[in-house]
């Protein structure tokens, strides 16, 4: 009932979500209803916790994307 009042609303810029989101099963939950996901928290906490950082956001989005 939220989404459809905000499609309702026609507004010009996509409906994002981005709270809570740290894996591919939370991504496709956050974007079903919506144009996207934002993914914070998890991929801040890669950033400071990564021992070969290149390597290991290719890795991420490939989880995300389900190509892993």
């Amino acid at each position: 009932a939220y989404f459809k009042r905000i499609d309702d609303m026609r507004l010009k810029n996509p409906r994002l979500v981005g709270f809570g989101i740290s894996d591919r099963e939370s991504f496709l939950k956050a974007s079903n209803g919506a144009s996207g996901a934002i993914i914070g928290s998890a991929f801040v906490k890669l950033l400071g916790n990564a021992k070969n950082l290149r390597e290991e956001i290719v890795e991420f989005v490939k989880s995300i994307k389900g190509l892993k």
